[in-house]
């Protein structure tokens, strides 16, 4: 199973990541790159801006993803229109209407 954490670096998308590796997961993260990642285990550290849809499509346009986890996402907008996981977990209250944009309240014990 593919797995892509927006953020990576700060306490709570780190220690998700984390647990997710130790599960044996294939987890990719997506930060903005001024932080030093302090753990192994990540497929590939994706760099860009996750407010510019520029930068998702450069760096995660060709990736298809079983779950995104975006904890701090300002708004699920953002990604509209981006065909990339079956299932988005996300913090913020979601603004489209599509079956691949899920919020979750309670993560599923992947």
């Amino acid at each position: 199973m593919k797995i892509l954490v927006m953020g990576g670096t700060e306490f709570v998308s780190s220690s998700l990541t984390k647990y997710l590796i130790s599960k044996g997961y294939i987890v990719d993260i997506f930060t903005r790159g001024i932080k030093s990642i302090k753990y192994n285990g990540i497929r590939k550290h994706l760099k860009g801006d996750r407010k510019s849809i520029e930068d998702l499509k450069v760096n995660i346009s060709n990736e298809k993803y079983d779950y995104i986890f975006d904890i701090s996402a300002p708004q699920i907008n953002l990604y509209e229109g981006l065909e990339l996981a079956y299932k988005w977990y996300c913090s913020a209250k979601p603004d489209v209407k599509d079956a691949k944009m899920n919020k979750i309240d309670l993560v599923l014990d992947i």
